[in-house]
């Protein structure tokens, strides 16, 4: 559970430091975002190998994926409601 909420907060962390005043973002480099974060969480696990007294999980991997999945789908909704809002707004 921990993987699932860390990597979700640094999902939507990134997706946010992306995004303009209007908070779109672009699907390519939402996909891009996505795609880094998810090899990084790949990596991160792999190079704990490394690391004594630390242990590789491929449990954690799908923990870690899943988190960033989620946190993406949960972006676009907050991002796309947000977005309406401000066009009401002008």
């Amino acid at each position: 559970m921990m993987h699932f909420c860390e990597y979700g907060v640094l999902t939507f962390m990134a997706h946010l430091s992306f995004t303009g005043k209007e908070f779109k973002i672009n699907y390519k480099k939402f996909i891009l975002i996505t795609v880094s974060l998810i090899l990084f969480a790949i990596l991160d696990e792999l190079h704990q190998k490394l690391i004594p007294g630390r242990t590789y999980s491929l449990k954690d991997i799908v923990s870690n994926v899943t988190g960033i999945l989620a946190a993406g789908l949960f972006t676009l909704i907050v991002f796309k409601v947000i977005g309406n809002r401000l066009k009401k707004l002008e």
